[in-house]
């Protein structure tokens, strides 16, 4: 009799789950893009990978001469364990001399190496420790969002994309592999960027042409993907996707000591969150 009644309340839970109504779609840009910046608050792990291509002008002799620097097969991974407070960064850009590059940072420590020409025949990591202060240490319960409610967030983000001078726009929902989602697309003319640098800008202050997209995942409103595309005329065009995932398992760890050597330090500086 138990096993019956066991049996028929969990079939029961199906159906009423089945029938249960879904959530209201979303219909605003705005919501959708500040929901989704929200959800990323309790994320433990995240995996980022970074596809580029197109062409920049890029004077690699030094000679005041600048030539088309093809970046196909850029690629770039970024790994992060929130919780942790670790860190891997990898990169590899076949049309700049076949350079490539690892950025470690776990146990209060920054480790790095470059491959190909500039690596000058090193193949070991340097460290570099990091400052104490440098990276503030996170107290229990804390999140990203954590000072703020959910409602005050999503209206300090709309305050935000409402400076935009073009509002982004919802497009068709779309298919991320296997997951419904949301497609919302940010353009910035020149016009736009010269007015977001200054309130009044020169009529020559830029010629760049940026469109952002933005596919969120309905299911849970994490962003799935994003692609930047920049056009700016004899400078460059560049195409920069990225794709998510989440809460998965990532392996990061310091590098074996005798993979560790002596080397500069890092050519920009550590900011500092202490008194």
């Amino acid at each position: 009799m138990l096993r019956r009644s066991a049996a028929l309340v969990a079939v029961l839970a199906v159906v009423l789950g089945a029938c249960a109504p879904p959530a209201p779609a979303l219909t605003d840009p705005k919501e959708i893009l500040a929901k989704s910046a929200l959800a990323l608050k309790d994320v433990k792990t995240i995996h980022l990978q970074f596809d580029i291509k197109g062409k920049v002008a890029f004077d690699m002799t030094g000679s005041g001469s600048a030539s088309q620097l093809d970046l196909a097969g850029t690629t770039a991974t970024l790994d992060v364990d929130v919780a942790g407070q670790k860190l891997k960064a990898t990169g590899l850009a076949p049309g700049f001399l076949n350079t490539g590059g690892e950025v470690i940072v776990v146990d209060g420590a920054i480790y790095y190496k470059l491959s190909g020409p500039l690596a000058q025949g090193s193949t070991k990591y340097a460290k570099i420790p990091i400052p104490a202060g440098a990276i503030p240490a996170p107290s229990p319960g804390s999140s990203a969002a954590s000072s703020l409610s959910p409602q005050v967030a999503i209206d300090e983000i709309n305050k935000a994309l409402a400076q935009l001078p073009s509002p982004p726009t919802k497009l068709p929902d779309e298919k991320c592999g296997d997951v419904d989602c949301y497609h919302v697309s940010v353009h910035l003319s020149p016009e736009d960027l010269a007015k977001l640098a200054s309130p009044e800008p020169l009529p020559s202050a830029g010629t760049a042409d940026i469109t952002i997209d933005v596919w969120t995942r309905k299911n849970d409103l994490r962003t799935a993907k994003m692609a930047l595309v920049v056009n700016a005329g004899a400078q460059g065009n560049v195409t920069v996707t990225m794709t998510a995932t989440y809460d998965g398992a990532v392996s990061i760890a310091a590098p074996p000591a005798d993979q560790v050597g002596e080397g500069p330090g890092l050519p920009f500086p550590l900011p500092s969150f202490g008194p």
